[in-house]
């Protein structure tokens, strides 16, 4: 495996961790900011009109 073909593949590698720990920490954060908060949910409604 040469230098180049290292990079990119902990670079990949290094992606991926990072990706996989923000999926796992932001729903977690998200839910700690709006406890005890009143939350708004507008439903866009794309069902079409007839």
């Amino acid at each position: 495996m040469n230098q180049q073909h290292r990079f990119i593949f902990w670079g990949v590698l290094l992606i991926v961790v990072l990706l996989s720990v923000s999926s796992i920490t932001f729903p977690i954060f998200v839910a700690q900011t709006i406890k005890n908060q009143n939350v708004i949910c507008i439903d866009a409604g794309h069902g079409g009109c007839r």
